[in-house]
C-alpha cells in the first residue's frame, strides 16, 4: 500500500481552506499562511491512519503556556478522539465539496476504514473552531489503496489458472514459465498490473 507521512499542524482545521494566520502571543505563534493538507484516495480503498509524534495545544493563552483543560496532547486530543484538540479528516468529492451522508472522520491515534463513494481526497487537521491560538503538530503516517500478498497492486484482482498438461504435450520451460516469469520480472521493477494469472499446473502420466 502506498504510505505517507504527514505533519499536520494545531494551527490547521481538517478543511479545504488556505490560512492566513496572525502572529499570536508574546512571539511564540508567528504570522505564518497554512495551506490545506490532504491525500487522494480512491472509493472502496483501505486506508489507515496512524500517529507517530507530536503534541498539539489549543487555546493557548498570551503567554504561549497551555491551559489546564487543554494540554499538549498527542491525536487522541485532551479529552478523548472526536473532542477538541483531536485529530480528525474531512473526505470531499473532485469538486472539493464534502460528501454525503456524512464526511468529517474522528481520527484520533489510530484509524482504519474504507473509503466512501464519491471521496476523491482526504483533509487532515485538528478539531478547533479557531486554530489560531493552536500550537504545536503531530506526524502521522497514512497508507491507501488495495493489496494482495507480497505488496503489489492488483485492482482486479488474481485470477487462478489450471493447465492440465498431458505426457505426450511437448512442454518447455519457455512454454510454462515465459509469462510468469515476465510478470514477475516487471513486478519487481515496480510495474502496476490490472491482472496476475496464477498457474496451476497439473501432470498427467502417458
Amino acid at each position: 500500500m502506498p504510505i505517507q507521512q504527514l505533519t499536520v499542524k494545531g494551527r490547521r482545521r481538517p478543511d479545504t481552506i488556505t490560512y492566513n494566520l496572525p502572529a499570536f502571543g508574546s512571539g511564540c505563534l508567528p504570522e505564518e499562511t497554512v495551506p490545506p493538507l490532504y491525500v487522494d484516495v480512491v472509493p472502496g480503498d483501505p486506508i489507515t491512519v496512524t500517529y507517530i509524534s507530536g503534541l498539539v495545544a489549543i487555546n493557548i493563552r498570551g503567554t504561549c503556556s497551555p491551559s489546564p483543560e487543554f494540554p499538549y496532547s498527542d491525536a487522541n486530543g485532551p479529552n478523548g478522539v472526536g473532542q477538541a484538540g483531536s485529530l480528525a479528516g474531512l473526505y470531499v468529492d473532485n469538486t472539493n465539496m464534502p460528501i454525503s451522508p456524512i464526511a468529517t472522520i474522528n481520527i484520533g491515534n489510530s484509524f482504519s476504514g474504507v473509503v466512501p463513494a464519491t471521496a476523491a481526497r482526504l483533509y487532515f487537521g485538528c478539531l478547533d473552531n479557531d486554530p489560531t491560538d493552536n500550537a504545536g503538530a503531530w506526524l502521522i503516517e497514512v497508507s491507501t489503496g488495495p493489496v494482495i500478498a507480497g505488496g503489489q497492486f492488483f485492482p482486479l484482482g488474481c485470477i487462478p489458472q489450471s493447465l492440465q498438461v498431458n505426457g505426450r504435450d511437448n512442454v518447455t520451460d519457455e512454454n510454462i514459465v515465459g509469462t510468469i516469469g515476465s510478470i514477475t520480472t516487471a513486478v519487481t521493477t515496480g510495474q502496476i498490473f490490472p491482472r496476475l494469472f496464477a498457474r496451476t499446473i497439473i501432470v498427467n502420466g502417458v
